[in-house]
């Protein structure tokens, strides 16, 4: 065995306790600024208060949010809004959803909120919009039920929103952004246009199109850069991609993602 002698008792000592504030000094810079986040937060919810209940020939009403919803999301926004084209009569419902943590947002997605409200997945296709110039591909889901005997339907086009990456095709992207402590406080978001199911494809398009044009700043609100200094569009949501919407979707299977799954 060696003896360590005084002087280098205290060498040891120092050299410990300057790694100790080394390392505590790396996990503070590691750590969200809350701040930082709260002032993200207001950011998304003034940009959302300013929407406009008129454009164009399109009028709106906002429609009432189950309290249900509210407790399992605890939203920093949730804006659902029917949007009638008085000059065409079409339709539209748009949901825009963020919640403070990405964690609340976990398993909130159409195949399982559909899916449990009594709604059948029969298809999934991809729908393709603009974005600050950029061309992204999303998820568009068909949905059906038997209700009194008559067969109903919908689609339901939807996007994750992902504070400084971009656009997310689905849950596994929102898992992937929970994971990161630094950014996860920033929270998530996602965004739907749900039509009646007689509309065409070139209608949905159409009309998803000058949806885009409303909402297009709340979706750059919450996709844009935060605290943390990153930019909208870096993340792989923002890019065109190939193949189906199941082959490059990371959700594909309902059920995927459990609330608060991820600590």
């Amino acid at each position: 065995m060696i003896e360590v002698g005084g002087r280098m008792k205290r060498r040891i000592a120092v050299g410990a306790a300057l790694g100790i504030c080394a390392l505590v000094g790396w996990q503070a810079r590691a750590l969200p600024d809350p701040a930082g986040a709260e002032k993200f937060h207001a950011s998304v919810r003034a940009v959302v208060e300013k929407l406009p209940e008129k454009s164009g020939s399109w009028t709106s009403r906002d429609l009432p949010v189950l309290q249900a919803a509210v407790e399992l999301l605890r939203p920093n926004v949730l804006h659902q809004r029917r949007w009638v084209d008085t000059r065409t009569g079409e339709m539209v419902t748009v949901l825009v959803v963020h919640c403070g943590d990405t964690r609340d947002l976990l398993g909130h997605y159409p195949p399982v909120c559909y899916v449990g409200q009594g709604w059948q997945q029969s298809g999934i296709t991809d729908w393709q919009a603009e974005l600050r110039g950029s061309t992204f591909l999303a998820p568009e889901y068909e949905f059906v039920a038997v209700r009194g005997g008559r067969t109903e339907g919908l689609w339901v086009r939807n996007a994750m929103l992902l504070p400084g990456e971009g656009l997310g095709r689905g849950m596994g992207d929102v898992q992937k952004a929970a994971r990161n402590v630094t950014r996860r406080f920033f929270g998530a978001g996602q965004v739907q246009f749900v039509f009646p199911h007689d509309y065409t494809e070139a209608q949905r398009e159409r009309i998803s199109g000058e949806m885009m044009g409303i909402y297009g700043e709340v979706l750059l609100s919450v996709t844009g850069s935060t605290e943390t200094g990153m930019e909208a569009g870096t993340g792989t949501g923002m890019e065109t991609g190939t193949g189906t919407a199941t082959e490059r979707g990371s959700s594909g299977v309902a059920g995927e993602g459990v609330k608060r799954e991820i600590p």
